[in-house]
């Protein structure tokens, strides 16, 4: 069974000064709800062989936040997971040696739904939104990655939002 993580990067800070979106940092929610995620991950005993992670600056801080706890062995920072559309996920998907058993994305919506619902072979979208900070994790009954999704459709294992879980 092949297993893909996906973490919206947390909450952004409009406030601070950026020169280019690409280096936007979290708002004091955004750390917040990351260190929500990273408890949460951490009570799981989530453990990743490779996490995918875009370039921007708040999608890198939010996997240091959660990536405290050795979330992953492996760790690549990809530029073109900023403002990928799913062909891009799907590549690097297809990419991952089969031996490896789990996969995470950080990046960007409206991006990850959109991969999400196309990994699972739904017309529109299962999520009302999407929150930042938020995790899917979808499991997929095959040993090989090329076969995702084209052969083998992926099935939501969970659903997690900081906004969600802080409500209770």
């Amino acid at each position: 069974m092949k297993t893909i993580y996906f973490i919206r990067h947390a909450k952004s800070d409009w406030d601070s000064p950026f020169e280019t979106d690409h280096e936007r940092g979290l708002s004091a929610r955004g750390y917040k709800n990351a260190n929500s995620l990273r408890k949460f991950l951490r009570q799981r005993g989530v453990a990743i062989d490779v996490a995918l992670v875009s370039n921007a600056k708040r999608a890198q801080d939010t996997f240091n936040i959660i990536g405290r706890l050795g979330l992953a062995e492996n760790i690549s920072i990809q530029s073109e997971l900023y403002d990928a559309d799913k062909e891009v996920y799907l590549e690097s998907i297809h990419k991952i040696p089969d031996i490896l058993e789990s996969v995470l994305f950080v990046g960007h919506n409206p991006e990850i739904e959109q991969v999400i619902n196309h990994l699972l072979g739904v017309e529109g979208s299962i999520f009302t939104k999407f929150s930042t900070a938020s995790l899917a994790i979808l499991n997929f009954q095959t040993n090989e990655w090329s076969k995702i999704p084209s052969e083998v459709k992926g099935s939501l294992s969970l659903y997690w939002s900081p906004v969600r879980n802080d409500k209770k």
